[in-house]
């Protein structure tokens, strides 16, 4: 298998050197490591996510999003199952900040929804997700700032626009397709040895666990390199919108997942802005009456790229 081996990044380091390192990274491949983060146990991770998932299959249609059972109201926050003939063979789960921590005027967009979950996960893990979520959205922001600092902005320019954040928690589980017992018999031979297709990232920054497992790979010179697993490090990657407002000075790269043949899991964090942030076209130049609503354009990206949104309806 070829191999490409992300460049590191220790968040013990002087923000000096972090902010250089960031520099380099963000605008060549546009994948990265970091380590030493504070709060972060990879197996501890690993162990509630498996246990999530393992919930009973009706227990889990309890927290279908309503375009996959219609008896529920959740639209955006839940489960997403295996689907028949789906590119994307994946069992999701999005989580989002809860609504009491959402200004009233954000409240308004449909996106923003209380997260179900399983009952019989019980209260611990809940409070486990929760306090996760809130370890990885403070890192992102603090990211932000480093990726600030290296554009020549102020450090704290980007930290409006996550006040009400949209930010998404997201847990995967992943079989074998051969071991599925949803239907796949429209899909091509690429198509079946992928568990994701080749996308970039919607947003700002993704904060990723691999949790150990291997199956990510990279668009790197013009071919896909797979991503080796290291113990307790985050990848992350730039997204589409960081990439459109900096003219590219960011890069959001290419990157699939194949199947490995074995059943893993995955724990992506996404970091967004609320929805009714306006993000200027190139926040390297001062035009402020050219921006775009980031909450627009996040569900027309969803709908449009994304095979597990195809279906999702705002209303």
């Amino acid at each position: 298998m070829d191999y490409i081996d992300l460049f590191g990044v220790d968040l013990r380091s002087s923000e000096a050197d972090i902010v250089h390192q960031f520099r380099e990274q963000m605008g060549t491949l546009g994948f990265l490591c970091i380590y030493n983060v504070d709060g972060f146990d990879e197996q501890t991770m690993l162990t509630a996510v498996q246990k999530f998932h393992g919930i009973s299959e009706s227990e889990k249609k309890k927290l279908f999003c309503a375009n996959h059972n219609s008896q529920n109201s959740n639209i955006y926050r839940g489960l997403s199952p295996f689907i028949d003939n789906d590119e994307s063979h994946k069992e999701i789960f999005d989580m989002g900040l809860p609504l009491t921590e959402i200004s009233e005027s954000e409240r308004k967009y449909l996106l923003y929804e209380e997260t179900p979950f399983p009952v019989d996960c019980g209260y611990e893990l809940r409070s486990f997700y929760t306090k996760q979520f809130k370890q990885r959205l403070d890192l992102g922001v603090k990211l932000a700032s480093y990726i600030a600092l290296a554009l020549g902005l102020d450090r704290t320019y980007f930290d409006m626009f996550f006040k009400d954040s949209l930010s998404t928690f997201r847990t995967i589980y992943y079989t074998p397709r051969w071991d599925s017992p949803v239907k796949q018999n429209m899909l091509s031979e690429t198509s079946m040895a992928l568990t994701t297709p080749g996308h970039t990232d919607s947003g700002f920054i993704t904060i990723l666990s691999t949790l150990g497992f291997e199956g990510l790979q990279v668009l790197h010179e013009g071919r896909y390199r797979s991503v080796r697993g290291k113990k307790n490090y985050f990848i992350v990657n730039f997204g589409d919108m960081l990439a459109k407002i900096t003219n590219n000075r960011v890069k959001a790269t290419m990157h699939r997942v194949i199947d490995i043949g074995v059943e893993r899991f995955s724990h992506p964090f996404f970091l967004e802005t609320h929805y009714s942030a306006k993000i200027p076209t190139n926040i390297l130049l001062n035009h402020p009456n050219e921006y775009i609503v980031y909450g627009d354009y996040l569900v027309g990206k969803m709908t449009s790229k994304y095979s597990e949104w195809k279906n999702f309806k705002l209303a």
